[in-house]
């Protein structure tokens, strides 16, 4: 089991309201309202008088809940409410696509469908346009859309990815190689650290420099971008990563290597 996959620790326990299943037999809208032990239980008949619409024409006291997605509840648990809408959080894995869909009430459900390969954004749209429509709820009720994708992480832990180059700042190319920050067996003298993700053959320097405040340091020597794709299109890469130092401050450099990568490397 992955990480992203496990369950939310810090996340309150849910009180079942009702579930259903549609016609793949797969999960249905499942509807939860977080419990805390330090408060009590909300009323079902007060729950029920804020729910409106969720009701969609189920008699919600008759239900039973099956048990949501973890990952789905842990990418719920990011987007907390601070205001009024609907969020809804989405998990990409392997086989499914885990929905949720949170209200400023506080009432929760989930959707659960096969995930699509091809284009895994499809799922997403799906499942969400599922979900909404299920609970009788508008789309443009919806504040905030939010997705991980345990693909991803599998991607990464089974290094089946493609092959990837490195792109970043002149005199930062070790840093994949050093990885000081999270050390595992830190006073282990005998530990070797698993292969970086990108080596460092295909991790390019570029001259450019942002400062912290987003100015512009050292300017982007595009000589150094057009050398950076001779050598991703020689070795085969499949795909490029562009990371340069203070980018969160200021994108510029960032937009004008990948822009000319994208030209010089059309389908990469």
């Amino acid at each position: 089991m992955t990480a992203s996959e496990q369950s939310c620790p810090s996340l309150t326990t849910l009180r079942p309201l009702c579930t259903g299943r549609h016609s793949s037999g797969y999960t249905s809208p499942e509807l939860a309202v977080p419990s805390s032990e330090n408060s009590e239980q909300r009323n079902l008949d007060d729950f029920l008088k804020g729910l409106g619409s969720f009701r969609a024409g189920r008699d919600l006291r008759d239900s039973t809940l099956d048990g949501a997605s973890p990952r789905a509840f842990c990418a719920l648990r990011m987007a907390r409410m601070n205001g009024s809408g609907i969020r809804i959080a989405a998990d990409i894995g392997g086989t499914f696509t885990d929905i949720a869909l949170v209200t400023d009430r506080g009432a929760v459900a989930t959707w659960k469908t096969l995930s699509t390969p091809e284009a895994y954004s499809d799922a997403v749209i799906d499942g969400i346009k599922a979900l909404v429509h299920s609970v009788s709820l508008p789309t443009d009720a919806v504040a905030e859309v939010l997705h991980g994708c345990t693909v991803a992480t599998n991607a990464i832990l089974e290094r089946k990815g493609a092959r990837t180059a490195l792109v970043t700042t002149k005199g930062f190319r070790d840093l994949l190689e050093l990885r000081r920050i999270r050390v595992p067996r830190l006073y282990d003298p005998l530990y070797v650290k698993p292969e970086p993700l990108v080596p460092r053959r295909h991790s390019l320097e570029v001259l450019e420099r942002m400062g912290p405040d987003g100015e512009i340091v050292t300017p982007l020597d595009e000589e150094d971008v057009l050398r950076a794709a001779d050598h991703i299109r020689r070795h085969g890469i499949e795909a490029v990563a562009v990371s340069f130092l203070h980018s969160y401050a200021n994108p510029a450099h960032e937009i004008v290597a990948a822009d000319i990568l994208r030209r010089e490397l059309p389908g990469r």
